[in-house]
């Protein structure tokens, strides 16, 4: 499937019910932010080590792998509104109990809690995206959407860190909770357009199975041969990043010695550059991307060179630098697979699709980040820069000369496109 779309943001910005949504996310995200600064923070001074901050901070969303294919199932079953505004609730509520977490087992397990609340809101989100958009807005929309989490990136964590500098972690948390207070708000008042053909508002309800609905999600996905390439590389794509965010927890703290508001900036370099990547998409959108899989491959053979440098500087310079251009990449890659997914999937199995996309996705994390205790143990962060780029590098190469063997364009569209 090829895009191209002769949509401008000004069309998809004058959509109220995008507009709000994408204020909802803005909002949140802001909170996010605020979010992982500050509990980084607490963990860093509970436990006085950049790793364990690390590993905290991380591997906090592995449960949510049992919780992924519930929430697809969840998000298909019920109105995607009640679910967000819901969902925006209990994660105000759970953000502000961080102000009485005092330990390391309270603050990871209130982690663990906010994080399974993230898996069950995820796939209702990107399915309210198409519930405000037209099929041609989409690109544009992911674009937009991509733009501003990168804007509350560029900003937030640096504010961030300023304010748990000079005040406390705890305004920090009430700041997140406020955030999504307000995202709940706004998203009361969109309207979500009816998905024709969604296969549940035909069905009686008292026919719905929960696990029959899994299964149906899983063999959907297992049919489409280009969903199974996008769900392999977001695996592999997971695996990779985690490996390199939590060696940059030991590599920032330890080695490099930045400090609650140097780490802020950090962070703010990596993700808002997706304000970049919202540029550079909405440009191909108008031009036409004939084989989004093929780009996405491109596009990570690059992040894996990158990946290997961070093993090779010592100059904080250098690592921002190339920071920003991994930012980049990685926000386009994710924009053009989120984008081919909604575009592709019929809308009543988007939102289990996308719950099995978080399945791999944090299956990948669950053993970049095994793999990476266990490098760290014995060697440096530097060697999981090192290990990471060469996986991925191997993985794109692998994929690159697999499309070149296949035999005709009509096996290779199939192997790329949807």
């Amino acid at each position: 499937m090829s895009w191209k779309m002769n949509v401008i943001p000004r069309n998809v910005l004058t959509n109220r019910s995008f507009l709000l949504f994408f204020l909802s996310q803005v909002s949140s995200g802001l909170g996010d932010t605020f979010q992982l600064i500050a509990a980084t923070s607490l963990l860093v001074k509970i436990t006085g080590s950049g790793m364990a901050a690390g590993f905290g901070m991380i591997c906090a969303p592995m449960p949510s792998i049992v919780l992924s294919l519930f929430a697809g199932s969840l998000g298909d079953r019920l109105n995607e509104k009640f679910v967000l505004m819901t969902l925006d609730i209990l994660r105000a509520f759970v953000a502000i109990l961080f102000v009485f977490a005092h330990d390391v087992l309270s603050v990871y397990g209130l982690l663990l809690l906010l994080s399974s609340l993230d898996a069950l809101y995820y796939p209702s989100r990107n399915k309210m995206l198409t519930g405000t958009l037209e099929s041609k807005g989409l690109m544009v929309g992911n674009s937009i959407l991509s733009g501003g989490y990168g804007f509350v990136y560029l900003i937030g964590p640096t504010l961030a860190g300023i304010i748990v500098g000079a005040l406390d972690v705890d305004v920090a948390f009430y700041i997140n909770g406020l955030s999504f207070i307000l995202s709940a708000l706004l998203i009361s008042n969109i309207q979500v357009r009816n998905h024709k053909g969604n296969t549940y508002t035909n069905r009686p309800r008292k026919q719905r199975s929960l696990i029959k609905d899994m299964r149906e999600g899983i063999e959907y996905s297992r049919n489409i041969p280009a969903l199974r390439n996008i769900l392999l590389t977001a695996a592999v794509i997971s695996l990779g990043t985690i490996s390199v965010n939590v060696a940059f927890y030991p590599f920032a703290f330890d080695t490099l010695g930045v400090s609650s508001k140097g780490w802020g900036i950090m962070l703010s370099v990596l993700y808002g550059t997706s304000l970049l990547a919202m540029l550079i998409s909405m440009v191909v959108s108008k031009k036409g991307l004939r084989h989004p899989l093929f780009a996405v491959t491109l596009l990570l053979l690059a992040v894996s060179l990158i990946w290997l440098c961070y093993g090779t500087i010592d100059s904080l310079m250098e690592v921002l630098l190339l920071q920003i251009m991994e930012g980049t990449l990685l926000a386009l890659c994710n924009i053009f697979m989120n984008t081919q997914i909604q575009l592709s999937v019929n809308k009543g199995f988007l939102a289990r699709v996308m719950g099995i996309n978080d399945i791999v996705c944090n299956s990948g994390k669950l053993l970049g980040a095994g793999c990476t205790y266990m490098v760290l143990r014995f060697f440096s962060a530097r060697h999981v820069f090192v290990m990471s780029g060469f996986i991925l590098f191997t993985f794109c190469i692998f994929r690159l000369l697999r499309m070149k063997k296949m035999p005709g364009n009509a096996s290779r569209r199939e192997y790329f496109s949807m």
